[in-house]
């Protein structure tokens, strides 16, 4: 099998450019507020309080938690149930589903990112509403 390259010379992304890669994405999405998009892969507690839910996505090689209150939004009624109980749930019933985020914090020695998926949904309805179209409209 031979491989054609798109320009002159041909190149290897190798492990550590994709993790650089990875990291740039994270930090440009803390510094300008872009967009990045994952799949919820898991749901995790906090060990400090067992009570507290987090989103677990990963971008590359790095873990990105989403806390649940940043995760979902939270119904008008919980029904007499403990609202951490009740936002565990509505994470628990997403999992496997493709969400938007923007990286609120990273700590790159450690591998985790911190993100909120409702600050994403403020910019999406924010770009929906006061965007411009193709035509600058």
């Amino acid at each position: 099998m031979s491989v054609l390259s798109i320009d002159d010379r041909p190149t290897v992304e190798t492990e550590a450019d994709k993790a650089k890669n990875d990291l740039l994405d994270l930090i440009e999405s803390q510094r300008s507020g872009r967009i990045l998009t994952g799949t919820i892969q898991g749901v995790e507690q906090s060990a400090d309080n067992p009570r507290h839910a987090f989103a677990v996505l990963y971008h590359g090689e790095f873990k990105v938690i989403i806390p649940a209150a940043e995760a979902v939004e939270p119904p008008e009624d919980y029904r007499g149930r403990d609202p951490d109980e009740v936002l565990h749930y509505m994470l628990t019933k997403r999992l496997g589903a493709e969400v938007d985020y923007i990286v609120k914090g990273i700590d790159p020695k450690s591998g985790i990112a911190a993100a909120s998926r409702l600050e994403a949904m403020r910019a999406r309805r924010k770009e929906m509403y006061f965007g411009t179209d193709r035509d600058g409209n």
